[in-house]
Parts: C-alpha cells; sequence; structure tokens
C-alpha cells in the first residue's frame, strides 16, 4: 500500500514539471514573437533605404561668405536619382560638412524626385542653415526621407 502512494506522488510530480515547462515555454514563445514582429517592421524600412538609390550629382558654391545675403555662400545642389525603392521619396535631407562640422539641411519646397528624376536647389549659407558652419562647407552628401525614416546619407560630393 505504501508503494502506491509513492508511485502516485511521481506522477504528480512528472505533470506538475511539464505544466511548468509548457508555460515557460509560452511566455519565452512570447516575448521571441513580439521581438520577430518588431524586427520584421524595422527592416522593411531598411530595404527601402538600400534599394533607394539617391545622390549629389552636381554641387557648386557661389558668394564670399558674408552675413548679408547679397555675399553668403550659395549652394546649387543637384540630386539625381536611380532606378529602384518605392514609388515616391516623400523628403529629403542634404548634409553639408566642413572637416569639422556637419550640417543638416531640409531643403525648402516640394520633392519630386521619381526614378531616373533629378532635381535641383539652392540654399544659402547661414540664411537656411540651423547654425552657421564656421566656414564654407567641402562635401555635401543626401539622405532619402521615406515613408517618415530618414536613410543613410548617401551621394557624397566635393563642393566645387
Amino acid at each position: 500500500m505504501y508503494k502506491n502512494k509513492r508511485g502516485l506522488s511521481e506522477v504528480v510530480t512528472a505533470i506538475i514539471v511539464i505544466l511548468l515547462v509548457l508555460v515557460a515555454v509560452g511566455i519565452i514563445w512570447a516575448v521571441v514573437q513580439n521581438l520577430l514582429e518588431e524586427g520584421a517592421g524595422e527592416a522593411e524600412g531598411g530595404v527601402d533605404c538600400i534599394s533607394t538609390q539617391i545622390s549629389v550629382e552636381r554641387v557648386t558654391r557661389e558668394g564670399t561668405g558674408a552675413d548679408d545675403t547679397t555675399n553668403a555662400y550659395k549652394y546649387n545642389v543637384t540630386v539625381a536619382r536611380s532606378t529602384g525603392g518605392p514609388e515616391s521619396v516623400s523628403d529629403l535631407r542634404l548634409v553639408f560638412s566642413t572637416s569639422t562640422k556637419s550640417q543638416t539641411v531640409t531643403p525648402a519646397g516640394t520633392i519630386a524626385i521619381s526614378e531616373l528624376g533629378k532635381q535641383s536647389f539652392t540654399l544659402l549659407q547661414p540664411t537656411d542653415f540651423d547654425t552657421s558652419l564656421e566656414s564654407a562647407a567641402t562635401k555635401v552628401a543626401v539622405a532619402a526621407v521615406i515613408s517618415g525614416r530618414t536613410c543613410n546619407p548617401t551621394g557624397e560630393k566635393a563642393i566645387a
């Protein structure tokens, strides 16, 4: 009679262990599934950024850099887009840099660069810049904004 009770407790212990394992697996699966869903959303936006080929085709600088608008540095930037990526690029960021600083500028006006298209922008330093760069910018790169996500700057070009 004593042996039957002992066998019964081993069965109960085994069932409790199995139930604990199932609960643990359920908790781990919920966490992993949540991480996978978040990662998939981020990856989707990243693919759009990678497949959108946009670069600075031409950039020139005019002016002496004086604080008045007549002599301020005037940058003429032409941006070109290759094939790939989503149909529309909702916005652009131009990243002007010197040897020590960089400044991101959002061009004014409507951005309308379709595949294989080009668009030109004219910006004044310091008027169109949030903060004044210490000297004339020497390079400019472009970053596409797709579905509210700003991609990494690409297509850097030296300013002539």
